[in-house]
């Protein structure tokens, strides 16, 4: 596995990975926008051995500002999970956000979201709260943090 920065040369394959690993995708617009902006830290990750129809099948999306960060996204292929991907990626991107110089990482997720939420525990995250009735489907979100 090889895990790199995405470029705008990236955005097809971000986009048909993030329509693949969510109900409710970033359209591909929005994922232009954050591979313009110098805030954003997008991961993918790659596999040459893959036989998937898209050239990566894991990412990660996240930004910071000054010393706190944002977690946004992190999606590993269907046909991928359960292999430790989430977590890589997820420890390259809190790597990056180290090299930048970040202290507090945030994330929000669903409540429901157990293989997220165990994930994000196996990072160092931990809950530090909740908004309900955070998603457009009423669920609420937990607020986890991880301190760098």
């Amino acid at each position: 596995m090889n895990i790199t920065s995405a470029t705008s040369a990236d955005l097809g394959t971000l986009s048909a990975l993030e329509r693949a690993c969510f109900d409710e995708p970033w359209t591909t617009s929005t994922l232009a926008a954050a591979l313009s902006e110098g805030k954003y830290v997008i991961l993918l990750a790659r596999d040459e051995r893959s036989t998937l129809a898209v050239s990566a099948f894991g990412y990660a999306i996240g930004w910071n500002v000054g010393e706190e960060a944002e977690l946004a996204r992190v999606g590993v292929h269907a046909l991928m999970r359960g292999q430790g991907f989430g977590k890589k990626i997820t420890d390259e991107l809190l790597a990056a956000f180290r090299a930048r110089e970040v202290k507090i990482v945030f994330l929000e997720v669903r409540i429901t979201n157990i293989a997220a939420l165990a994930l994000y525990k196996k990072c160092g995250f931990a809950e530090v709260g909740q908004r309900p009735n955070y998603y457009a489907d009423g669920e609420t979100a937990i607020i986890m943090r991880a301190d760098l």
